[in-house]
């Protein structure tokens, strides 16, 4: 799993997608504004080979290996959900349109909560809980995962996207919501104290048509719109995850009537009895580009919002970080699995992790997190030069032995 970051609008940003290859660029590499951009007709890229998405009752839809769904139109109808199944990369949605898009009911990228001992899934583009602590040698709990993750032994629970919560300072991603990545996931807590998993970090989802997207209550007034809220936590201190992050594109997007709502809310934290523990995730973020000043204006938006006029979906040429070796694992570029690591008790945990840097103009440093199933995660920071391209390098890392970790990797 990757993530890369680099400077854009002059400040930091650390941007993630829970994919193996990972791709962003900035307007400036390719020296282009959104001027530019907004001057064209816009496509969303859709070539249309799904047809039209008419959604006339509650129905679940399994998210392709690369996430897009291209259609020709796209309407959700009155007062009816969609969710997804997500990939076995748990990458984000991608809904492209080259007609209307029209939401009169529900879009769900919710995570999922967690359970006695269990972390709660992400939602399609997001991390999951950390695992609780169990009684017979696993009583100690598991971090969340993702850039933002909780962490158990900091006592800090809560898992961040767009902003701080409580001691987690965690903050990731970037205004323009590009790359796409969702939310991160709570930790759980150790058995001595409940033994609870930690919400699972809200989804990710894009939405572009190359005409409208609308918002419309006027089958049901209330909260239809679109979801990516972050798991809550359950038992004494597992923590909630993040909310997610929703993207809009296109010329216009706004409401027929009433309202919209955008929505990556965090997962509550764990209560005991009447009292809820105040680590709820973060909200995640929301951005809307569209070349109309008025048209967003009647949504509702609980995250942190922005809105432009960059009128793009997918950039050509963008950078990639991928981890192509973890513990004698060989892992081709483009495979479609997150990246796990168990090395039977006994083994050395002294081991190598190789990743290759596609698409860059200078030295990358990168950051490899090793989050296992119980005990805290380990982040362990290094360079790649920049030698070729693609270039590659090896670091040591230390994977505890006999246990299940998540290898990540991002740059810094």
């Amino acid at each position: 799993m990757n993530f890369i970051s680099l400077k854009t609008d002059n400040m930091k940003t650390t941007s993630s997608i829970p994919t193996r290859r990972l791709a962003l660029v900035a307007l400036a590499l390719l020296g282009l504004t959104a001027r530019h951009l907004a001057a064209a007709a816009f496509s969303s890229g859709s070539d249309g080979s799904y047809g039209p998405m008419n959604i006339t009752q509650n129905t679940t839809l399994s998210v392709p290996s690369n996430g897009v769904f291209n259609c020709t139109t796209i309407t959700i109808g009155c007062a009816v959900n969609l969710s997804f199944a997500p990939n076995a990369l748990n990458t984000p949605v991608y809904l492209l349109a080259t007609g209307d898009v029209y939401i009169y009911g529900y879009i769900y990228l919710d995570a999922g909560g967690g359970n006695v001992a269990q972390g709660g899934g992400g939602g399609p583009g997001g991390f999951p809980g950390g695992m609780g602590g169990i009684a017979g040698g696993h009583t100690t709990a598991g971090d969340g995962a993702g850039p933002g993750g909780g962490k158990d032994a900091s006592g800090w629970f809560g898992g961040v996207f767009a902003y701080p919560q409580n001691a987690n300072t965690n903050v990731y991603g970037n205004a323009l919501l590009y790359p796409l990545v969702g939310g991160s996931g709570g930790s759980g807590k150790d058995a001595a104290a409940g033994g609870n998993g930690g919400g699972g970090g809200g989804g990710a989802i894009l939405i572009a048509s190359s005409t409208r997207i609308m918002f419309s209550t006027q089958c049901y007034p209330g909260t239809e719109g679109v979801y990516a809220r972050g798991g809550a936590g359950t038992g004494n201190l597992g923590g909630g995850g993040s909310g997610g992050a929703i993207r809009l594109v296109a010329p216009t997007v706004g409401t027929i009537n009433g309202t919209g709502y955008l929505d990556t809310s965090g997962g509550l934290g764990g209560q005991v009895c009447c009292y809820t523990y105040p680590d709820t995730g973060s909200q995640g973020r929301i951005r809307i580009d569209c070349t109309d000043d008025y048209s967003y204006r009647a949504l509702i938006y609980r995250g942190s919002f922005t809105r432009g006029s960059q009128m793009w979906v997918f950039q050509p040429n963008t950078p990639e970080l991928d981890i192509i070796s973890a513990a004698g694992q060989s892992i081709p570029v483009g495979a479609t699995n997150s990246v796990y690591v168990s090395l039977p008790a006994g083994s050395p945990t002294n081991q190598l992790v190789t990743l290759s840097a596609a698409n860059f103009t200078n030295s990358i440093p990168i950051r490899i997190s090793v989050t296992p199933d119980t005990g805290p995660s380990v982040a362990f920071d290094g360079v790649i030069p920049n030698t070729g391209n693609p270039s590659t390098n090896s670091f040591n890392v230390n994977i505890p032995a006999g246990a299940v970790s998540r290898i990540d990797a991002w740059t810094r």
